[in-house]
């Protein structure tokens, strides 16, 4: 009972007091333990919400819905929960990259060379799907950038792992409008829902990384936004090589 009540608070203060929150997770001794429960309490209630969901519905989604609508629901709590852990290990270890990138110097130059590196990465990605073999020296300069820069930072970045573990339960309060939505078939409303809590998890991500990277929110914004484009990337090129399943791709990235 005294677990769940720590846990309760550590989710409390995360979506309330982001910064604080960060602050804490940065403190020697803070363990995965909390953050981890958070995220597979999330990952258990969200594949409850796509295995009841109808597999049609929304229709933009129905045709990669119905490929999983047969699953069983240890399937998709599974998947959801190894697949998309490992993608946030990527995003975690790719932040500090570009947050320190970002930290100090002309923001617009920043901004244009973080978005030729990103659009090259993509590119490779997705121009050398036929030949993924082609794409391993990108992947390897991304994963040596990624290595040097959590390694610099390792406290920061581990501190972003766990709070991003713990963010999560953002969605789980956000459950209740799409279930309504799903229920009332309004493709409007999920999607207005979806909207809400992908701004909300954004906003309370920025405001931990300026406590855990510094500088400003909008460099932190532009940080968050070639990780996870970076990420992405990633992710399709396991993808062509293999080590990610087409399907699983699929799933994380439209369900």
């Amino acid at each position: 009972m005294k677990k769940l009540k720590e846990i309760l608070l550590l989710v409390k203060k995360t979506l309330t007091e982001p910064s604080a929150a960060a602050a804490d997770f940065m403190s020697q001794g803070k363990g995965f333990g909390g953050p981890m429960s958070v995220y597979f309490a999330y990952c258990a209630a969200y594949a409850l919400f796509i295995y009841f969901k109808p597999a049609d519905f929304p229709a933009d989604f129905s045709e990669t819905a119905r490929e999983f609508s047969g699953r069983s629901y240890l399937w998709l709590f599974s998947v959801q929960a190894f697949f998309e852990l490992a993608f946030t290990v990527i995003f975690c270890a790719l932040f500090p990259v570009f947050a320190g990138f970002f930290k100090e110097g002309r923001l617009a130059y920043k901004f244009l060379s973080s978005l030729a590196v990103c659009c090259a990465y993509a590119a490779a990605s997705f121009y050398f799907r036929a030949e993924p073999l082609f794409t391993l020296p990108f992947l390897a300069a991304a994963c040596a950038a990624a290595y040097a820069g959590a390694r610099r930072k390792k406290n920061a970045a581990q501190a972003l792992f766990r709070f991003s573990l713990t963010v999560n339960a953002a969605v789980i309060f956000c459950l209740p409008a799409y279930i309504l939505a799903a229920i009332l078939r309004s493709e409007t409303f999920y999607t207005a829902a979806q909207a809400l809590s992908g701004i909300w998890l954004t906003i309370l991500t920025i405001k931990a990384a300026r406590t855990l990277f510094g500088g400003t929110a909008a460099r932190s914004a532009l940080a968050l936004i070639f990780s996870m484009t970076a990420a992405v990337s990633s992710f399709y090129i396991l993808k062509n090589l293999g080590l990610v399943p087409p399907s699983i791709f699929r799933f994380m990235m439209f369900m």
